[in-house]
């Protein structure tokens, strides 16, 4: 499946080039690509300013698609479990997919919704998992060893 994705990396942009055009991007109204002149809202403005600073600082930026589809075995890496834990998460029901044949897609923009909601239920869990405690009875305690 194609990706939709593009990477930048310090040797494409090098340091000091990257400097200037962080500066440059930090206080331009307008970008010029060829004969055009387009308007820079600030959204895009500190995109660019965003993406040349970490340029400068030698670190690679990659640009990707929240629309993009996923493999499950990408989907299963960005959440950190098996391929397998990540086909069941789906057969239950926590995250939609696709099957444009035999093989799942899951879209990534799923994915990090999935990820921001994670320590909200883990939170909500623990909550829940607290209000069991009796606290009149003080007999209860956990070891760890």
């Amino acid at each position: 499946m194609g990706s939709t994705q593009t990477r930048a990396t310090p040797q494409d942009v090098p340091v000091d080039e990257a400097l200037r055009l962080r500066d440059a991007a930090a206080q331009a109204p307008t970008l010029r690509l060829g004969d055009s002149e387009l308007e820079l809202s600030d959204g895009a403005r500190r995109l660019l300013v965003e993406m040349f600073a970490r340029l400068a600082k030698g670190e690679s930026v990659l640009v990707v698609s929240a629309d993009e589809m996923l493999s499950t075995q990408e989907a299963a890496d960005l959440l950190r479990v098996s391929r397998p834990t990540l086909v069941k998460m789906l057969d239950e029901g926590a995250l939609p997919f696709e099957r444009p044949g035999t093989h799942r897609r899951v879209a990534r923009r799923a994915v990090l919704e999935f990820l921001e909601g994670r320590a909200e239920r883990r939170t909500r869990a623990m909550e829940g998992f607290a209000a069991t405690e009796d606290p009149s009875d003080t007999n209860d305690y956990v070891t760890t060893r």
